[in-house]
């Protein structure tokens, strides 16, 4: 937003520099060395003041000087003679005259205890109230001027009554005097003179009016705290929660005044204070201390009276106030079954379980405590440290568990705790029991998934002896109830059929070794009770490790099929490959193959939801879910779907850092009557300028994970979990190399892979590599995929990712023949082929004719597509 402002630049025309008086006199006495002053005056354009927009010098600083205050510019005689006082810039003068003629002044006093806009005015009510002494000469002649501060001479007549001082910043400052008497206008308080006569010259005293109140009587005297405790008392220890303090103030210390107001005296040295035992609680000599009264320790009172003594000059009044001694009104000891349960008095400690050695229940001890005093209202409780120095204990057939506390018994028998506080003792009793709690039930519990470890929960309960029941979590029956393993309490075991998917050990820590496609069980057995077998279950879905592959969700079942249809995530670590196979070369290019059988899905859709590039994908990628070809009958799959990645290494992503990522996703719908089945993704990356598989080596062809539409239930898994093929099948993984024209092969290899589109993408990268007469006539053909005649542009990675992704063909021309005759016909044929070589049948080629010169042709696109 602007704004604009009109400013208009005015010089005055006429400056007139003036003064009240021109003529300075002598002040009061011959020879006193003292003259009259007067007031300057700048006025531009007749009556416009600007003196305080000027400086000012004098011509001789011997006959008159300047005295600027701030607030008016006055010119001070300094002896006889004549002066040109000027304005800066000598815009404007005056001349003053300084003779020896002599006047006398007459002093006019007054002190003013508040100026504003409305006048000044003198109001001396209480003793807080200040005033300034303001004092003018006024002569026979008619001048007049007001007075410096240090032309003056100051005397108190009544120091009883009021009290003067000098500021700072030299100003004469009158305030009351604690205890004044009230006094009228015709009382003398003050005197005031000039300096420079001597004293020759007649003092005046300005007219002062204290309208003081009177002391009437005292509001009743306040205490910040009635009741104390000395230190080292048993109310002042330490161990205890609250204790009542060792000192107090008087906080409310009022006197009623004749004017209706009430007088604070809460920190006035003219209220002192007396104790009525100050060898229980002393007192400050008055309330001018920052405490006013405390408690004496070895005092041996449980009261005292202090008396507040008031003075205000003659009038004298006194103020009692009873202060009380805190004392110690009960200590007592409780027990508690630790770790705390719904039975929690520790009347009788009993074993827990069929542990050997036993195991005994544990007790926490706990002691609180009650103070009064003599004041009725007063009570005070709370809890004490028991692990305070202040503190004794004494345990009678009690072994400590924990800190001071916690306590399990030593033997069968009688047991207790004795507290020893500041000359007070309680004791609590206890029983100490060889019969047992019976361990009647285990509860255990686990998380919804195993990833790679996770420990069964197992809570407790102990039941059995005079109603008692307590339950124990998990935390405590490990860690606080004192057995020496879980075991003593419950045992876990896998079922064989299950013994490939987790194990669990004594301490009831699974691990995951596989993956299961439903629920897993895992049998908890009662240590005490082997008929008690509670069985819990869980999904086991571990993730891919460095240079492995994964299916599917992260919790629960991998592959969860429902309402007729299943999303399958794309997961790979592809670091231990980098670092591994690729020997830190950057990967450049991915191909994954999600494999599945025809007869159970269908798959609708792959998307890709991968984003290497600062949040974005920068490279290309089809995805194809009915790709033109299938997989090798070898495989034991008849239907695929792809996912390539080609020209990845592009800005912020150099290819090198890889890490478990879910890329992409395919979604399939069920066939009628599926209920299970088995899936698998195999993988192509290219380093390099190599490719490399995952699964790597002699393994199986893809990573494979069955499938059910009952996965949220317990079902075990089949007799292979992994379907093992023979080295054959991973040679079709890796295709075998041919001596002919290999259709896509643009690297010369023989075969057709991730490593052709490498090269398409470094070629289009680095245009000045291609050597077109190194390269053989089918390599040329595949180096310009799309037919436009540029070797290796963008269109030519585009059709080369897609086509080895199986969404478009590989197309062979055969060779051309003219026909010789009208009647002969130009027949063109068309071949197109997948990556793995096969003739597509099914594929529609359109073909645009252009002449050279005018004929006529009857243009057919024939009867049928070649199978």
């Amino acid at each position: 937003a602007t704004d604009a402002i009109a400013i208009e630049i005015r010089s005055p025309s006429t400056v007139t520099l003036t003064v009240a008086d021109a003529t300075l006199s002598a002040i009061g006495c011959a020879g006193g060395g003292s003259y009259q002053s007067t007031t300057l005056r700048l006025a531009a354009d007749g009556d416009l003041d600007v003196t305080r927009l000027s400086s000012y010098t004098s011509n001789d600083t011997s006959v008159a000087v300047l005295q600027d205050d701030g607030y008016t510019v006055r010119v001070l005689g300094v002896g006889p003679g004549s002066a040109t006082i000027s304005a800066y810039g000598n815009v404007a003068s005056v001349a003053v005259t300084v003779e020896d003629a002599v006047v006398t002044p007459e002093l006019v006093a007054r002190v003013v205890t508040s100026l504003d806009a409305a006048g000044a005015e003198q109001s001396y009510t209480s003793e807080a109230d200040v005033g300034y002494l303001y004092v003018y000469a006024r002569y026979a002649n008619g001048d007049a001027h007001m007075l410096d501060d240090a032309e003056l001479s100051v005397e108190v007549l009544a120091p009883d009554t009021l009290a003067y001082s000098l500021t700072s910043d030299g100003r004469h400052r009158l305030s009351i005097v604690p205890d004044a008497l009230a006094a009228s206008c015709y009382d003398d308080l003050l005197s005031v003179q000039l300096v420079a006569c001597n004293g020759s010259l007649p003092a005046v005293a300005p007219p002062l009016e204290l309208d003081l109140p009177s002391p009437v009587a005292l509001r009743a005297l306040g205490l910040s705290v009635e009741v104390l405790a000395p230190s080292g008392s048993f109310a002042r220890s330490g161990a205890l929660s609250s204790r009542p303090p060792m000192s107090g103030t008087i906080s409310s210390a009022f006197v009623q005044m004749s004017d209706g107001s009430d007088k604070d005296m809460s920190s006035d040295a003219r209220v002192t204070l007396t104790s009525s035992e100050p060898a229980c609680v002393a007192a400050a000599a008055n309330l001018t201390a920052s405490t006013h009264f405390w408690a004496v320790e070895g005092g041996g009172c449980t009261s005292v009276s202090l008396t507040a003594i008031f003075t205000l000059g003659a009038w004298q009044e006194n103020a009692t106030a009873t202060v009380y001694i805190a004392r110690p009104k009960a200590l007592t000891v409780s027990a508690a079954v630790w770790p705390s349960c719904s039975s929690s008095d520790a009347t009788t400690l009993y074993t827990l379980g069929c542990a050997s050695p036993v195991v005994r229940q544990r007790v926490q001890f706990s002691a609180a405590y009650e103070l009064e005093a003599d004041l009725a209202s007063y009570a005070l409780s709370g809890t004490v440290t028991l692990s305070h120095s202040d503190v004794t204990l004494d345990p009678s057939n009690l072994e400590a568990v924990s800190g001071v506390t916690i306590y399990k018994g030593a033997s069968s028998g009688a047991a207790s705790l004795g507290v020893t506080l500041v000359g007070e003792a309680a004791q609590r009793s206890l029983a100490i029991s060889d019969d047992a709690l019976s361990l009647s039930a285990i509860s255990p519990s686990v998380a919804t998934t195993l990833i790679t470890t996770h420990r069964i929960a197992v809570s407790a309960t102990f039941s059995g002896q005079a109603s008692i029941s307590c339950t124990y979590s998990d935390s405590d029956v490990r860690e606080n109830l004192g057995f020496s393993a879980i075991a003593d309490v419950a045992s876990f075991s896998v079922d064989a059929a299950y013994g490939a998917i987790m194990s669990v050990d004594a301490d009831g820590t699974l691990t995951a070794l596989d993956t299961h496609w439903a629920q897993a069980p895992v049998a908890v057995t009662n240590a005490c009770d082997g008929g008690e077998v509670d069985e819990v279950s869980l999904y086991v879905n571990p993730t891919a490790s460095p240079g492995q592959l994964d299916l599917g969700e992260a919790s629960q079942a991998p592959l969860q099929p429902g309402n007729g249809s299943l999303e399958v995530k794309l997961w790979w670590d592809l670091s231990e490959t980098y670092s591994g196979a690729c020997g830190e070369k950057p990967i450049e290019t991915i191909a994954a193959f999600f494999l599945y059988h025809s007869a159970q899905l269908d798959a609708t859709a792959v998307t890709s939801t991968w984003k290497p590039h600062d949040g974005s994908f920068q490279g290309t990628v089809a995805t194809v879910a009915q790709p033109n070809d299938a997989p090798d009958a070898a495989t034991g799959y008849d239907a695929w779907a792809k996912v390539v990645y080609a020209d990845i290494v592009k800005g912020s992503f150099d290819g090198t850092d890889w890490s478990l990522i879910n890329p992409a996703n395919v979604t399939l719908d069920l066939r009628e009557g599926t209920t299970s089945g088995t899936v698998g993704l195999a993988l192509e990356v290219n380093c390099g300028g190599e490719p490399q598989t995952l699964p790597s080596g002699l393994t199986p062809y893809s990573y494979e994970l069955p499938f059910t539409t009952s996965w949220n239930v317990v079902a075990p898994p089949g007799s292979r979990r992994r379907r093992l093929v023979e080295a054959t099948v991973q040679a079709h993984h890796r295709p075998r190399r041919l001596s002919g024209d290999v259709h896509g092969d643009v690297n010369g290899d023989g075969l057709t892979d991730t490593g052709d589109i490498t090269a398409v993408v470094n070629y289009f990268k680095a245009p000045d590599t291609i050597d077109l007469d190194s390269f053989s006539a089918n390599q040329r053909l595949w180096l310009d995929a799309n037919r436009d005649g540029s070797y290796a542009n963008a269109g030519d990675v585009l059709y080369a990712a897609r086509a080895y992704a199986g969404s478009t063909a590989y197309p062979v021309f055969g060779a051309l023949a003219c026909p010789i005759s009208a009647s002969e016909p130009l027949v063109v044929t068309a071949t197109s082929y997948s990556a793995g070589q096969s003739a597509l049948g099914g594929v529609a080629v359109a073909v645009e004719v252009a002449y050279a010169q005018p004929v006529t042709w009857q243009l057919s696109r024939g009867s049928a597509l070649s199978d």
